[in-house]
């Protein structure tokens, strides 16, 4: 399908990098150089995933040290989504199960994958209170969860689609973007409040970004899960409502920029925060690199087959 994809979709504010982009880059790079534990065609598909230049522009205004451990968190994720995602459901609820308590501060097994998560729990401490602990290991809890309902309708002989209900329920979790969420926090060098994080404003516009990037990733990703995984809104439009390939991705663009457009209407109503309206607007704007950031990504990731983008990124 021919669309003009970068005209199509809304922006919610120019991305931009880091400075250290390319130091961030390299030192994923050299991560996984090291994972000797890991086959080494699972490694392959890494190394020109970019995700130290992903990292770069979800958190451009970070500092260098916390640029790197969020690349070490950002490569994480992907890796273990990957590794074990297709697994058995044991398997899975095994790994979940052992990464909530490196999370708490366990140490970690042998497995390479497990070794990075244990590494950035330690790098987190010094940044974080108990009550952002406690939200983030939810979010992290929420998406394991979401992987193994995936894996019921995954990586089997015989494929089954999600109703679109159930699936617009699942994406919320199942994006991991919450964490990423969260630590855009830590990067603005202020943690939002509880009371602040359930204000119904506040509420919306972070379930928003979390959507923006669901249905970005759903659009990239899906010619390289097709007949692998039916968790995915084209698949489930085509499935489930009896979209043609076309109308389905047509529906998914339009999911976008919806999202973008309500997000901005959300802003327009927002009050005043008083004492605390710079650290609503330092909130809101990492939620705009986050979208933003994870958006310009596909310009320039090898990751996934379809890339209507140039390759080269915005800086």
């Amino acid at each position: 399908m021919d669309l003009p994809i970068t005209a199509l979709l809304q922006e919610i504010c120019p991305p931009k990098l880091h400075p250290l982009a390319a130091d961030a880059e390299q030192q994923v790079q050299e991560w996984i150089n090291a994972m000797t534990g890991l086959p080494p065609s699972f490694l392959e598909k890494y190394r020109h995933a970019a995700f130290g230049i992903l990292t770069a522009g979800l958190y451009p205004q970070c500092t260098a040290a916390q640029l790197m451990m969020f690349s070490r968190y950002i490569l994480w994720i992907f890796m273990h989504d990957d590794f074990f995602g297709p697994m058995p459901p044991a398997a899975i609820q095994a790994s979940s199960e052992e990464a909530i308590r490196i999370l708490r501060g366990a140490s970690s097994l042998d497995h390479p994958i497990m070794q990075q998560l244990a590494i950035l729990q330690q790098e987190l401490v010094p940044y974080v209170d108990a009550a952002w602990q406690e939200r983030f290991i939810q979010h992290m809890s929420d998406f394991f969860t979401s992987i193994a309902i995936e894996r019921g309708y995954n990586y089997n002989p015989s494929l089954t689609y999600p109703s679109l209900d159930t699936y617009l329920a699942l994406r919320l979790q199942s994006t991991a973007s919450f964490t990423l969420i969260d630590l855009a926090q830590v990067a603005a060098a202020q943690l939002m409040p509880d009371a602040l994080l359930h204000h119904p404003d506040i509420s919306r516009l972070t379930i928003l970004a979390n959507k923006a990037t669901g249905w970005t990733n759903d659009y990239f990703s899906f010619a390289k899960e097709e007949n692998l995984e039916t968790t995915n809104l084209i698949f489930v439009l085509q499935h489930t409502c009896q979209y043609s390939r076309e109308e389905a991705l047509a529906a998914t663009i339009r999911q976008y920029n919806e999202v973008i457009l309500e997000f901005k209407s959300v802003l327009n109503r927002l009050p005043d925060f008083g004492d605390q309206q710079s650290l609503v607007e330092n909130y809101i704007q990492g939620l705009k690199w986050v979208i933003s950031g994870h958006l310009n990504w596909y310009s320039y990731t090898k990751r996934y087959q379809m890339n209507p983008f140039s390759t080269t990124p915005h800086q």
